[in-house]
């Protein structure tokens, strides 16, 4: 099923990968493809043509971040893709674990939790798709997350000033993630309400614009409609 927004997003995600934004903020309802373009196609597709990138990938929970590896690792190691990329990589078939998988390219894709570790490792992307629990959104849990994010994470980048760091998430919270980094500024901002507000439209520094025009217009009516 398509959708502009899911264009819209792999046009930031293209420019990402293009070296035209290395830090971007993407603000999207649960439920509209956000995890499969950012965690599972993007990387499958940059590895075609840099199979050399590296990529950490965190989420709130472990389990997610492993289920998007697992999600990729099926798509890479699928005929489709095979008949198609082959040449492009192989996978390193003693480094092909369940929370890191490595490509004989030295390329790799590592997946952690916010609560994680990622001692020794530095990539050139690092994605983190829902940092914050719904369920839990405490003084503390922000607390960690933004400490997660500014310390551990920031020291885990092979170049601070050129390598990418995405963040994608729900609006929760007045003092979430997303919004602390948006307030220090750098950060392009992709922002998609689940219901259309005339009062804010969002555009981007490459060209998009909402082009939603009705009061309440829901994002992807397709799916969501009844």
């Amino acid at each position: 099923m398509s959708g502009w927004h899911i264009d819209a997003i792999c046009e930031l995600l293209e420019a990402i990968t293009y070296g035209k934004l290395n830090r971007l903020v993407i603000n999207i309802p649960p439920g509209h493809m956000k995890s499969l373009a950012a965690c599972v196609f993007w990387p499958a597709w940059v590895w075609t043509f840099r199979p050399e990138s590296k990529w950490i990938f965190a989420s709130y929970a472990m389990a997610l971040s492993r289920r998007d590896k697992q999600r990729m690792r099926r798509l890479i190691e699928s005929d489709w893709y095979r008949a198609r990329f082959d040449e492009a990589f192989r996978p390193l078939q003693d480094n092909w674990g369940t929370a890191k998988f490595v490509n004989d390219r030295a390329g790799f894709r590592l997946c952690t939790s916010v609560d994680g570790t990622v001692t020794g490792e530095h990539a050139d992307k690092q994605v983190c798709d829902d940092p914050i629990k719904p369920q839990d959104i405490s003084k503390t849990s922000l607390t960690n997350c933004l400490e997660w994010w500014n310390e551990t994470m920031s020291s885990r980048l092979v170049d601070f000033e050129k390598s990418a760091r995405v963040i994608i998430m729900q609006r929760l919270h007045v003092n979430y993630l997303a919004v602390e980094m948006l307030r220090g500024g750098g950060y392009e901002h992709l922002c998609l309400p689940m219901e259309f507000e005339r009062r804010f439209v969002c555009t981007t520094s490459i060209g998009f614009k909402d082009p939603r025009t009705h009061e309440g217009e829901l994002l992807w009516p397709q799916k969501c409609s009844a």
